[in-house]
């Protein structure tokens, strides 16, 4: 269909005469520029007569006239199966629009640096190009130039282009013997690369950049568009394949699906980054860990979806070298963001500050490995599916300021989950399965005294199978059993031991877990005896 269409393109040029033959090759001559174009003869018995070894002249003398031999004009050898090489003189500037499309015996073209624009379609279908040198001086690699062409076996992007068109080279793979395009080398210069222009090439093996900077600007327009996308290529900057990835400091964002598909095994993201495009790590199945060096800057960080962030793929985090498990919001920080933590199932503790307001879309989305949550009195907004997934808790606390709840904010598998802890004497407005309902009824909820009866007749709060007043908190029952004694005592050593944060073991509020909430407890059992 895509040839058809192609063809359709073409035939009104068919029509077109020519003005001379010069050694077998047909010419139109511009009189005014003493300028001559390649072009086919009209009689349709000779429309694909173009055969063999073609030599265009650099110029030549007409009826008395001195004429340059400039350009090659649309369709001239379009469908010429017959033809098999052709010499391309330094005088021609441009090629046009499916000037070779289907010459499916050309297996070689050297293309002049005099060259400064290839059409769309030049080169298309022609099935025997093995090699092709592009001038160095054309800008852009039009729609289609190479599509079909499935037994060249490496091309090099000249450093002055700076986009590559739609389907430029799709389908560069042959089915039957498996084999086709395997090595890219893409420019600095490259600054976007349109839809599909590497769809169906599966044989790409290995992609040569030499910045890294450069290759992280790049505007794709799908996934095909990157010819990492098939998870087989790999990545070689300035000769030397990299599986860890180390994103330079003054990249402040990655565009979309810039490394899908690419299998590293590493990623570092510097502090200067700020946001990270749709599927960026999509499908990096053999990445294993980020690293950073700021966790406040990570925070910050705006992620378009799941697989814009590598942690997706990745579970381990690690923080100036050190695997993060006991996750510590930074004091300051105002707003978790969307998908910030997704799938980081290695963590094991979170603890949210009083300054944070917002916990975004997915944020903890699949942290599995947490076995509690507890949301301060700050927060007032609870994003779509902020803990789902987290099918290890048993405990879900939820403070006192929560306006929203997002749907499916705290779904999954949460079997485990025997209290939920609401503080809002307002009821929260909730989206749709907040809470995985078939579990809901093994858990207990507890809220305000006064608000009990609300609760129990509110969806979904509704659904739990108990609903009971919290107790009064009062300082130093660390261990909620409501009552101030020597195992709130243990219980603080234990936290302290376990080197943890625990906002109600820190009785004397200094922003520690120490020795004095040891003696502040003694104090208050003393005081009470």
């Amino acid at each position: 269909m895509r040839k058809f269409l192609l063809l359709l393109t073409f035939l009104p040029l068919m029509a077109s005469a020519y003005d001379a033959e010069i050694d077998g090759v047909y010419y139109n001559l511009d009189k005014n520029t003493n300028q001559a174009e390649v072009t086919y003869p009209t009689s349709p018995s000779d429309r694909y007569k173009y055969s063999g070894d073609i030599i265009i002249a650099e110029s030549f003398t007409y009826d008395g006239i001195h004429y340059k031999v400039t350009s090659i004009g649309k369709s001239t050898f379009d469908m010429c199966f017959g033809l098999t090489s052709v010499i391309i003189p330094n005088s021609i500037i441009s090629i046009g629009m499916g000037a070779f499309y289907d010459c499916s015996s050309l297996s070689t073209v050297t293309i002049p640096n005099s060259v400064t624009y290839i059409g769309e379609a030049a080169f298309g279908s022609c099935s025997s190009l093995t090699s092709i040198t592009l001038s160095e001086n054309i800008t852009k690699i039009e729609s289609r130039t190479f599509s079909g062409c499935y037994s060249l076996d490496s091309i090099i992007i000249p450093k002055n282009v700076t986009s590559i068109g739609d389907y430029a080279f799709s389908s560069c793979y042959s089915m039957s013997t498996h084999t086709g395009l395997y090595s890219v080398t893409i420019p600095s210069s490259v600054t976007s690369i349109g839809k599909d222009a590497f769809s169906g090439s599966n044989s790409l093996s290995s992609v040569h950049i030499t910045d890294l900077e450069a290759w992280c600007n790049i505007d794709f327009e799908n996934r095909e568009s990157n010819p990492l996308h098939n998870r087989r290529a790999t990545i070689f900057l300035n000769g030397k394949e990299i599986t860890d990835v180390v994103i330079p400091d003054s990249v402040t964002s990655i565009k979309d699906w810039t490394f899908y598909g690419f299998d590293m095994t590493s990623v570092t993201v510097p502090n200067s980054m700020t946001s990270i495009g749709q599927e960026a790590f999509g499908d990096c199945v053999c990445l294993d860990s980020v690293h950073i060096h700021d966790l406040e800057a990570w925070c910050k960080i705006k992620f378009s979806d799941m697989t814009s962030n590598p942690l997706y793929e990745a579970s381990y985090l690690y923080l100036n070298g050190n695997e993060v498990t006991d996750l510590v919001i930074p004091d300051g920080i105002t707003a978790i963001e969307d998908y910030a933590f997704c799938n980081c199932n290695r963590l094991t503790s979170l603890t949210i500050p009083n300054s944070v307001t917002t916990i975004g879309d997915w944020a903890f989305d699949g942290c599995s490995g947490l076995t509690s949550v507890t949301i301060p009195n700050s927060v007032t907004n609870i994003g779509d599916r902020a803990f789902g997934d987290c099918n290890e808790l048993t405990s879900i606390s939820i403070g006192e300021s929560v306006k929203t709840i997002g749907k499916s904010a705290f779904d999954g598998d949460i079997r485990r989950v025997k209290d939920v802890y609401c503080y809002a004497d307002d009821i929260p407005t909730t989206g749709d399965d907040v809470f995985h309902e078939p579990y809901m009824k093994y858990a207990t909820l507890h809220v305000p005294a006064t608000s009990v009866e609300a609760y129990k007749a509110t969806a979904p709060w509704s659904g739990f199978g108990n609903i009971v007043a919290l107790k009064d908190f009062f300082r130093g029952d660390v261990n909620g059993d409501g009552e101030v004694n020597g195992t709130d005592i243990q219980k603080i050593i234990n936290i302290i031991l376990t080197d943890k944060y625990d906002e109600n073991a820190d009785i004397n509020e200094d922003g520690a877990v120490n020795g004095t909430d040891i003696q502040k407890i003694i104090n208050i059992i003393l005081t009470t005896e």
